[in-house]
Parts: structure tokens; C-alpha cells; sequence
């Protein structure tokens, strides 16, 4: 219902901000990470420096059950850049294995 109403806003006005974020954070409560994604790219596009919607979009990268879809490199990113990250042993060691194992191929 929710994901419902935010893309009826949405659908009056795609770069709504608000109705972006619920959605996204609709589409992550489902499960279903990929339109997750895609909303939360959508609204750090107008607001970079949001600490809950950069925390909510390093969540579904970080934990996503879906190998594709997870980016341990963004949320390195997202993680200093909303100043939450001091170290990276502070990360599970799943995902400082999938950094560290991009990082070599690269």
C-alpha cells in the first residue's frame, strides 16, 4: 500500500523527494532491493548529505542477499562520506572480503 501511494506521487511528480524516499524504503522493508536501489539513487541525487537516506542505501548495498546487487566499494564510500565509517574493520568480514577482493581484481 505504501509503495502504492509513493508511486502515485511519484507519478505527478518523479523527482519528489519525499515520496522517493518512502518508497525506497518501502521497496527495502519487501525485499525487494533492486527497485530499493534505485529509488535511494534517485533521491541522493537532490540530497547527498542525508545521513538516514545515505545509512538506508548503505544498508540494502551492504546486506542485500543478492551477490548483484551488493557494493561493498558505495558503502565504503557513502560510509566516509556520511562520516559513520572510522575504520574498515568496524564492516562484517563478508564485506571487507568482497572490497578487498574487487580491490585486487581491479
Amino acid at each position: 500500500k505504501t509503495i502504492d501511494m509513493a508511486s502515485q506521487l511519484l507519478s505527478k511528480d518523479p523527482a519528489n523527494l519525499d515520496g522517493l524516499r518512502l518508497r525506497a524504503d518501502a521497496y527495502l522493508n519487501v525485499g525487494d532491493h533492486a527497485n530499493a536501489i534505485a529509488d535511494f539513487d534517485k533521491a541522493i541525487a537532490q540530497a547527498e548529505d542525508d545521513n538516514n537516506l545515505l545509512n538506508n542505501y548503505a544498508w540494502v548495498l551492504a546486506t542485500s542477499p543478492d551477490d548483484k546487487l551488493r557494493d561493498g566499494e558505495m558503502v565504503l564510500f557513502i560510509g566516509l562520506k556520511a562520516k559513520c565509517v572510522s575504520t574498515v574493520f568496524g564492516f562484517p568480514a563478508k564485506l571487507y572480503r568482497e572490497i578487498l577482493g574487487k580491490t585486487q581484481q581491479s
